[in-house]
């Protein structure tokens, strides 16, 4: 870089210094904010829903109910602990933890706290957004003070957003170049910032590292043009543990892998399938990784596989996973365990019929023992649930005959226009039409991992989900499969 831009540079860090002051209390003086003297570390919650209290541990994280937008990530190897009061405030007794606040679209705040400070994490609505009453803003949330001086490239995703439309031929796109410009200029002022002791140690070595990977990152997703130099650099990061404290880089790591071994999509069962099993493998036998890093891309990839694919093969793939005894994976079968185990539980699917009459999933299909089952999860609103419907009445007529059960689940939070749309659909009369009336309490619903609509399983004959994800109606797999299955 010029001469010139460290000139520009200089004169805008005296111009930013010069009418830098110390900020003053905004209008948030209904909450009791004491002077923090003590080796401890005070987080004050303000216009927070109760709904959001308490938190929960989650995989290692801790989250508050529902709003996943505030996070709190402990050092592995540091122990730590949140405790909530009636007024929604946060003791930290830790001796490195990281909040991580997501205020708006691509904008993260990360901060490190310290002895004595104070945090406030004010709500307006669902978002939250980070002050350190004790502190300039640039000393706790130096990327959003960074980028009030310095302009970033437009992502894709921001340029949809902001265009309502995709750009046109020679249009948009952020180069390489561009990314470099950006992060030479954000570290040219990180380091001024450091250099006259306006952030401390800590913080600036955590942002450093955080920078960096969100520059590649950046040029991963946004060009696809990582460099031989870059493949080298990340195969040096790849084997630092410590790393997997930061959001983006676990978030930067899963996307640099599936880019490393071409992880497309796969499937005539579902196109939106992802070759899950291939990341799997392609880790599993990689010596790159550092242990836990390794761990946890194996875990990520095995989610998927839990959630997608056919029983038995997540059932191999979860057994490759635990003949790796180490204390990380312990805990994720643990996880694996709680979230995707479907052991019809006391707490299991209610449903509701026409005449709100109640029935336990459980119950239901043990009433078909014997009978393949297919399990069609629908909602009135779902518009590709209705188009999929002629379909699904020429595969009933299919095996209208034979030990075939077909049962319809929908999801609607109303009632009446489940009824209504249950009639359209000349569902009205069909012996196993329900709503599931438990969604939002039922553990067992949510194991099923419901992410999107429709969603069709297959039970084999003996009641057992073999089929997370099957094909649709109008897939002829589905045939194909079910034929088979009566075979057995």
């Amino acid at each position: 870089m010029k001469s010139i831009h460290k000139q520009f540079f200089l004169i805008l860090l005296t111009s930013i210094f010069f009418f830098c002051s110390p900020k003053q209390e905004s209008d948030f003086n209904n909450i009791d904010y004491q002077e923090n003297n003590s080796d401890s570390i005070f987080v004050k919650i303000a216009n927070i829903d109760s709904a959001y209290i308490p938190a929960t541990f989650i995989g290692g994280k801790k989250f508050i109910n529902n709003n996943p937008k505030l996070l709190v990530v402990y050092n592995d190897s540091i122990e730590g602990k949140i405790l909530f009061s009636e007024n929604f405030n946060i003791k930290l007794v830790p001796k490195e933890t990281g909040i991580y606040i997501n205020y708006g679209l691509f904008k993260t705040e990360y901060y490190y706290p310290e002895k004595g400070d104070t945090l406030r994490i004010v709500y307006n609505g669902n978002t939250p957004t980070l002050e350190v009453i004790n502190k300039n803003d640039y000393e706790y949330n130096v990327t959003k003070y960074i980028d009030s001086k310095i302009k970033k490239p437009l992502s894709f995703t921001e340029f949809l957003l902001v265009k309502s439309r995709t750009p046109k031929q020679g249009e948009y796109l952020s180069s390489r170049e561009d990314y470099e410009k950006y992060y030479f200029q954000y570290n040219y002022i990180l380091d001024s910032l450091y250099s006259q002791k306006k952030i401390t140690t800590t913080y600036y070595n955590n942002v450093k590292k955080i920078k960096e990977i969100d520059f590649y990152n950046d040029v991963l997703q946004e060009t696809h043009n990582l460099s031989d130099v870059d493949h080298k650099k990340i195969k040096n990061l790849i084997k630092v543990d410590s790393l997997l404290k930061y959001p983006n880089y676990r978030y930067f790591i899963k996307s640099f892998v599936d880019n490393l071994y071409s992880i497309g999509f796969k499937g005539k069962i579902n196109s939106q399938i992802r070759e899950s099993d291939k990341g799997f493998n392609a880790v599993f036998s990689s010596k790159d990784f550092g242990e836990q890093t390794k761990n946890y891309l194996l875990f990520y990839y095995l989610e998927d596989i839990l959630k997608y694919y056919p029983v038995k093969t997540a059932d191999l793939y979860k057994e490759r996973f635990t003949t790796l005894k180490n204390k990380d994976i312990i805990n994720y079968v643990k996880i694996i365990n709680q979230k995707y185990s479907f052991d019809k539980s006391t707490n299991g699917i209610i449903l509701k019929s026409i005449n709100r009459q109640t029935k336990s999933l459980d119950i239901l299909i043990k009433e078909n023992k014997g009978k393949i089952i297919y399990l069609d999860f629908w909602a009135s609103w779902c518009l590709p649930c209705r188009e999929a419907m002629p379909s699904s009445k020429k595969l009933r007529a299919a095996f209208e005959n034979k030990d075939v059960t077909f049962i319809f689940l929908s999801i609607d939070k109303d009632f009446d226009k489940w009824k209504s749309a249950n009639a359209k659909e000349y569902l009205e009369f069909f012996k196993n039409s329900y709503i599931v009336a438990n969604q939002d309490t039922s553990m067992e619903f949510k194991k099923l991992g419901l992410e999107s609509i429709p969603r069709y399983l297959i039970f084999d004959r003996n009641g057992r989900l073999i089929y997370k994800n099957a094909p649709s109606p109008e897939d002829s797999e589905t045939k194909e499969i079910l034929n088979k299955l009566l075979t057995k």
